[in-house]
């Protein structure tokens, strides 16, 4: 358990350094690395879509699938990260880096 609370943080503190970005595939360098059971992901401002390096970074979680950010909210897996983070993001669940107003 404590492996997977430690993991978590790092997962959740890789997402503090990440980088823009457009497409999932930019997400990949030497010093953004999402812990096990996550992977990376491009996330984008919902209202305004896809934009050429406005995305960010974060890590997604691997085995949960979701429509709405309840299911998110509930997910122990994503227990580090504050409440009004979590969110669902292209049917994955993760811990936004984006600030909602």
């Amino acid at each position: 358990m404590k492996l997977f609370v430690i993991v978590l943080l790092c997962s959740v503190a890789a997402c503090v350094y990440g980088e823009n970005c457009t497409v999932n595939a930019e997400c990949i360098n030497d010093h953004f690395t999402c812990g096990v059971n996550y992977h990376k992901i491009c996330e984008h401002k919902h209202e305004v879509g896809v934009t050429t390096g406005g995305g960010l970074c974060t890590c997604a979680v691997n085995n949960i699938a979701c429509t709405d950010k309840d299911v998110c909210v509930a997910a122990p897996e994503l227990s580090s990260c504050p409440m009004d983070r979590r969110h669902c993001y292209d049917g994955k669940c993760i811990c936004t880096r984006r600030e909602f107003n």
